[in-house]
């Protein structure tokens, strides 16, 4: 007996609100141990937020090739003043922070990402939040629209994104 897979598309697309785009992209076959499937909703949701998984079904951004302990705050955008604030007072020379040309190591618990992991985590969000409220019937979690919702108000990223993280 053959799956009837157009007729489950067509059901999670209806219970999603969402019309996949062609195509839908799937495994031919199920390789797990025990071979679960998954809803096919998520599959939708996925493609909605321009995500892909690998095949241990995990979503990544590579970001192996940007190592930073240091930054200069031209990069982000951030004031001066805000850095200050967060505790960038001095350069990596112990000069006093005063220019967006200096160059300040980056304290342990903030990061800065490539605006593109950024924009990335933002496709994530809205693809958990997706899951939560059509899926599982709950409130979302992030409530994100844009990458503005996920981080602090005090800077505007040109080419990266700062972030502090909690403690």
């Amino acid at each position: 007996m053959a799956y009837p897979l157009k007729t489950a598309i067509e059901e999670a697309q209806q219970k999603l609100g969402i019309k996949a785009a062609e195509p839908l992209k799937g495994v031919k076959a199920l390789i797990s141990k025990d071979k679960s499937v998954e809803p096919l909703e998520k599959g939708i949701l996925r493609q909605k937020n321009s995500l892909f998984t690998f095949k241990d079904g995990t979503i990544r951004f590579d970001a192996t090739n940007e190592p930073l302990t240091h930054f200069k705050p031209k990069w982000t955008m951030i004031s001066i003043e805000k850095l200050r604030e967060l505790g960038y007072t001095r350069d990596y020379l112990d000069k006093e922070l005063v220019s967006s040309d200096q160059l300040v190591e980056l304290l342990m618990q903030d990061i800065l990402i490539p605006l593109d992991c950024a924009k990335h985590l933002l496709n994530v969000a809205k693809y958990v939040d997706g899951e939560l409220v059509k899926l599982y019937g709950l409130e979302p979690f992030y409530n994100a629209a844009s990458i503005e919702d996920h981080r602090q108000p005090y800077h505007r990223p040109r080419t990266a994104y700062f972030c502090r993280c909690s403690r």
